[in-house]
């Protein structure tokens, strides 16, 4: 670890609004680099000229060599002192006279009030300190011979991108090597930090440098589409995580209008779920590195980095339930903290907030409470026609047009609010997330007439066959959350989604092999779950089913397929749901964390229903009464839509969440 940077230099301080501090840098004696540093408006006439920097910081390490800055020693980041050697050496970048935007040397980077506050103020600006630059330099490391091969490798890329378009193919991007170089190239850290994005997308003009080899770009924008067009051939040629990061990021530039502005910007929260596997040296940034691509950036308030990361994140809830008047911003926490395997890792957070420090993958629509992109939340499907309807509505709305009715304690960590108990789950289906089997029911409504039975339920032989394909359609609509596409925008095209849920469980009964992992592994686990006294595989038997359809592809994981539908909601890196059935017989789909026992509820002002878990009190382990914690959103069939709130058949509670 590095030393604490000796207060040997002192800044100016900035004293009138719209005011940075710009760097210019040469050589000086002995290689030594020296730097002078000057407060410079950005309201300046004509307009200032400079180029602002993009780069890592990493771990707050100092550099054993210092840089003389206005005439005193000044201590760099070991990750900054590569960059500012190349901007001194580099023919393509060296100007003494260039004056350079650098966030770690222009913003004061201690820790005392008068320093903290300069950067809450200089974070505000720094959307517009990259727009107004005349370019950005990416620097994305050291250059290395492989860095080399992989930057001419993106040039290369770039050139094809016509010819990948029209499946011609190109004999230089056949060669497995070049591939690996472009790999390690796309896993350098610059990819996944999140301030980077914002400078990536508002930047006018922009150059990625690696070593003294660059690329513009719209060069890098044209390699990743043929990067694009490479893998839908289905050979993926390079990991998965190591294309997405850059592929998302060329996806959001397209989205902002490529760097020309554009009415089509997103809300916080969605450009935080999306951006959830970006890092920060600092948690609150996960906040404030993306104000300037937020269409609600008021819901964070001025960026305060005072505070302890845990009260900026609570803060920001509180802000989102006061300005859009709904909870459904705390089906966040399930996706960002339920899924961390180590339970401890969220101490001093509440259950109902996310933790935007969790390392989590993206997804378009991570959760049902993303359902629109035209709503609060939102999600990272972009508006193509926002009169369509498909495009707008919401159509999950399980606490009707009720508002929220809530009470924060004085420390704002317990959450009040008003909900309808619904039910308890009873049982559980498998996950492969977890290698377990079903969690079988054993509600008076769920098991077999037969008391004790533990094989078929003897009910099943006295099955209605339409009783049985009415059940199983409710599974089949459950599993896929009632709609058809990863993008919850369409309908669930019931007639077609049927036949193939249909003939994918007769297929896995009869002939396991002819049917695609993803959906025989998930029957596997599922099929003895006991519903209203059924099994899947009872239903399946049972239920008054068709010949098995010759058109079916049970192999088929298309976007538009059933089975793809399915992985997207049960797979470990999407959704993360499992089925459950609940006491009184009710099907849905809960997050893979949730336990027999959990109660599910509609909490007023939230548009999905959500489970919880009672706390037990930490004296007697007992229940605490009325206490609980919050697990995350649920899809239950039948009450997606206002249900549990009209006719007053449930019973209406406080419930406090801790």
């Amino acid at each position: 670890m590095g030393n604490k940077a000796p207060d040997e230099f002192q800044y100016r301080p900035i004293t009138s609004p719209n005011t940075v501090r710009l760097l210019q840098v040469s050589r000086g004696k002995e290689t030594s680099i020296i730097g002078k540093l000057e407060n410079v408006s950005l309201d300046a006439q004509p307009a200032t000229g400079y180029t602002t920097l993009s780069y890592v910081w990493g771990e707050k390490r100092y550099h054993p060599r210092k840089i003389i800055l206005n005439g005193h020693p000044f201590p760099v980041l070991e990750s900054l002192y590569p960059a500012l050697e190349a901007i001194c050496d580099n023919p393509e970048l060296a100007n003494k006279n260039r004056r350079w935007w650098i966030d770690s040397i222009c913003i004061n980077q201690r820790n005392d009030t008068g320093a903290m506050s300069e950067r809450s103020s200089q974070v505000l600006l720094m959307g517009r300190i990259y727009k107004q630059s005349e370019r950005t330099v990416v620097w994305l490391g050291e250059g290395t011979k492989d860095s080399e091969g992989a930057m001419k490798f993106l040039d290369t890329l770039a050139k094809s991108e016509n010819k990948l378009k029209r499946k011609i193919k190109v004999p230089e991007l056949q060669d497995p090597a070049k591939w690996k170089l472009l790999e390690k190239l796309l896993l350098r850290p610059w990819w996944t930090r999140v301030w980077t994005l914002q400078e990536f997308i508002v930047a006018p003009k922009l150059t990625f440098y690696c070593g003294s080899k660059s690329v513009e770009r719209n060069r890098f924008r044209a390699a990743m589409h043929s990067l694009w067009y490479c893998r839908e051939t289905g050979n993926p040629r390079i990991k998965e995580d190591a294309f997405h990061p850059a592929w998302n990021r060329r996806r959001l530039f397209q989205w902002y209008g490529g760097g020309k502005g554009s009415s089509n910007r997103i809300g916080l929260l969605a450009l935080m779920a999306y951006t959830g596997d970006c890092r920060a040296t600092d948690g609150r940034d996960r906040i404030y590195s993306l104000l300037e691509l937020a269409e609600d950036r008021e819901l964070a308030g001025r960026p305060d980095y005072e505070s302890p990361v845990e009260d900026v994140y609570v803060k920001l809830v509180k802000s989102f339930v006061e300005t859009y008047k709904s909870l459904d911003i705390i089906c966040f926490a399930d996706f960002f903290r339920g899924r961390t395997a180590k339970p401890d890792t969220h101490v001093g957070l509440p259950s109902w907030v996310p933790d935007w420090r969790s390392h989590v993958t993206p997804f378009v629509v991570p959760l049902m409470a993303s359902q629109s992109s035209q709503t609060h939340i939102g999600n990272f499907r972009p508006v193509m026609n926002p009169a369509k309807p498909d495009s707008s509505d919401t159509f999950y709305a399980a606490a009707g047009e009720s508002l929220p009715e809530i009470a924060f304690s004085d420390d704002s960590r317990v959450l009040t609010c008003k909900a309808v108990l619904v039910d308890h789950i009873d049982g559980l289906g498998g996950t492969n997330a977890t290698h377990r089997g079903c969690v079988q029911s054993t509600s008076s409504t769920n098991r077999s007439i037969e008391k004790g039975a533990e094989s078929e339920p003897t009910r099943s032989a006295q099955s209605d066959p339409n009783q049985s394909s009415n059940l199983l359609d409710d599974i089949m609509r459950s599993l896929v959350l009632d709609r058809e596409d990863r993008y919850l925008s369409h309908p669930i095209p019931l007639e077609r989604f049927r036949r193939e849920f249909q003939d994918l469980c007769i297929a896995t009964l009869d002939k396991p092999k002819s049917v695609h992992p993803w959906f025989r592994d998930w029957f596997k686990l599922n099929k003895s779950l006991r519903i209203q006294g059924h099994t899947l595989e009872t239903l399946c038997r049972t239920a008054k089913i068709p010949a098995p359809s010759k058109t079916t592809n049970l192999m088929d994981t298309s976007e538009t397929s059933f089975i793809s539908r399915l992985h997207d909601t049960k797979g470990s890196v999407r959704m993360a749901r499992r089925l459950v059935t609940t006491d009184r017989g009710y099907i849905g789909m809960a997050p893979r964390r949730a336990l027999k026992g959990d109660l599910i509820c509609v909490l007023f002002g939230c548009r999905i229903p959500v489970v919880l878990r009672k706390r037990e009190d930490e004296q007697s382990g007992n229940h605490a009464e009325g206490s609980y914690e919050f697990i995350g959103e649920c899809y239950l069939h039948g009450f997606m839509n206002g249900e549990a709130l009209d006719g007053g058949s449930f019973k209406v509670e406080n419930l406090r969440l801790s």
